[in-house]
């Protein structure tokens, strides 16, 4: 399976977009922008929603009026950031498919939007009462979105591999 992403990466890293994204530095820093500030989105409304959640914001509307609002810019923000992400992974694909810590990111987000889909699809069922298992999941997501921030991942030099 290894040799199989690091092909997938091999070709990746050899394409015209990884080309411009290493080597035109404004493309970089422009997609690098779109990509913190995606993110400051996505997580700042999740987090939003999760504190409504948990009782601890927005207490004076039901959940629905809270979190609708909130759910297309969080969608927004995450479409930006796996966009952004996919275009400042590609220069160096192989680099990060030998990186463990980069799969268990990818988990990581994955359980963090597994969690907003849950939360998004059961948001009309906690406008009377909001669950224990709700907050639950509210507390988890705040953690999910906790470690995927501090899980940023940084390139190491090729030459140190």
């Amino acid at each position: 399976m290894q040799a199989l992403w690091m092909s997938f990466g091999h070709w990746l890293e050899h394409t015209s977009l990884a080309n411009a994204m290493e080597n035109y530095g404004f493309l970089a820093i422009g997609v690098s922008i779109v990509h913190y500030l995606s993110f400051f989105v996505l997580v700042g409304t999740n987090v939003m929603v999760d504190l409504r959640l948990l009782g601890l914001a927005g207490t004076k509307r039901n959940v629905t009026q809270f979190t609708e609002p909130l759910l297309p810019w969080t969608w927004t923000g995450l479409g930006l950031a796996i966009l952004t992400g996919i275009l400042q992974f590609t220069p160096d694909a192989t680099t990060f498919f030998q990186i463990d810590w980069f799969y268990a990111k990818i988990a990581v987000i994955v359980a963090g939007v597994l969690a907003l889909l849950f939360i998004q699809l059961n948001v009309r069922k906690w406008d009377q009462s909001i669950s224990t298992a709700a907050k639950l999941i509210a507390l988890a997501s705040l953690l999910i979105w906790i470690v995927a921030i501090l899980s940023a991942t940084e390139v190491p030099q090729k030459a140190n591999l």
